[in-house]
């Protein structure tokens, strides 16, 4: 005779086997990545493939606004993926008025666009589009990885930046640190044109190659940790909207990896204090805003050793250091990053923000238009 422990145990795993069942159907349907980017987000400003998107929200207590950027590479999307788990939402819930910049996918009408295209020309402007939707006179920036380089660039050259605070996730800046993606590039004898295109581009294949040597388990490690999350519909929505993204790269234009390969990879010219932005010197030390430097002690995408440079190329009493046990993507995408990374984020632009007129805020217009 069978014991009811036995029949509730075998009830239970049967019931769990059909959970698991119907949304393992659903995932390779495609249905747990519909609600990517839930946050409901007005476009507010295009150039080119540029476009600024505002966080809808009538709830705006805390000023300046927020300006989230992320690199050329890959897609914004990752700090708005599922809901629960979205850094621009989370934030925009906190009270900011929140910004996320798209810089779209390049073609070839894009190929001699240079880091100084994206630093010095459009982030300006996005900027000053910000400034003048909120009614504010100056932005925080939300920077992540690449998205972080390109922000420093743009701070080192500029005193009339409009900046007021800026938090970086996972910033590039020791490029001598930043291991096996960049090692081939090292070699002066390497050229970097042999991986540019017939359309002056760097194809999303090759992107995506690199990151698949990085990691060349990972499909494997991936599908393991799928089975695992089976019977729990939240936990696979993450997964399927992270593997989306992880896969989901970009091209890039030809004549910014170039020289992102000669200044950046060869030169480190951050630490060696030899960049220059449209001409003008680049140097770090000339930074003038408070800066929280958020780094991923796992990353094996931006080594924190590279990250952790950066606290001895800005001014010391401007700089606060936070260490997470993380990866280059669960710094800011899953349950550390729910747990850890936002709220961080968010006490500290807190205490470097003000409290904000709402009715300011909400009727603010802005001084461009959408299609400009």
């Amino acid at each position: 005779m069978t014991s009811p422990d036995v029949l509730g145990t075998l009830r239970r795993e049967m019931s769990l086997a059909g959970i698991r069942f119907r949304n393992g159907l659903a995932y390779a349907r495609g249905e747990h990545t519909e609600r990517v980017q839930p946050t409901a987000k007005d476009l507010v400003w295009q150039r080119d493939k540029i476009k600024l998107w505002r966080c809808r929200s009538d709830r705006v207590t805390m000023g300046p606004p927020v300006l989230a950027l992320i690199g050329l590479v890959s897609r914004s999307y990752v700090l708005d993926m599922a809901p629960g788990n979205t850094f621009i939402g989370a934030m925009s819930e906190a009270g900011f008025d929140v910004y996320l910049l798209d810089w779209g996918v390049p073609d070839e009408s894009d190929a001699e666009s240079t880091l100084d295209t994206y630093a010095a020309r459009y982030l300006p402007r996005v900027i000053n589009v910000v400034k003048g939707n909120s009614g504010s006179d100056e932005v925080n920036l939300l920077a992540y990885c690449m998205g972080a380089q390109l922000a420093l660039m743009y701070l080192s050259q500029r005193r009339d930046h409009g900046v007021n605070a800026m938090v970086t996730l996972a910033p590039p800046v020791d490029f001598s640190e930043m291991g096996f993606l960049a090692r081939p590039f090292f070699d002066p004898s390497f050229p970097p044109e042999s991986l540019i295109d017939d359309h002056g581009l760097v194809p999303a294949s090759v992107v995506a190659r690199g990151f698949t040597m990085r990691a060349p388990t990972y499909d494997v490690v991936s599908y393991v940790d799928l089975l695992q999350k089976l019977d729990d519909p939240q936990k696979l929505e993450a997964h399927a909207a992270m593997t989306m993204w992880l896969r989901d790269h970009l091209p890039w234009p030809g004549a910014a990896f170039k020289q992102m390969v000669q200044m950046f990879l060869r030169e480190n010219a951050f630490v060696n204090e030899t960049a220059r932005v449209a001409g003008r010197p680049a140097k770090l030390s000339n930074i003038d805003v408070p800066i929280l430097n958020v780094i991923a002690e796992r990353d094996d995408v931006v080594p924190q050793a590279s990250s952790t440079a950066l606290g001895k190329l800005v001014p010391a009493d401007l700089y606060e250091e936070f260490r997470i046990n993380a990866g280059h993507v669960g710094l800011v995408l899953g349950r550390t990053a729910s747990r850890t990374t936002i709220p961080a984020v968010i006490e500290w632009m807190r205490a470097h923000s003000e409290p904000t007129d709402p009715e300011r805020s909400r009727n603010a217009i802005g001084t461009d238009d959408p299609t400009d």
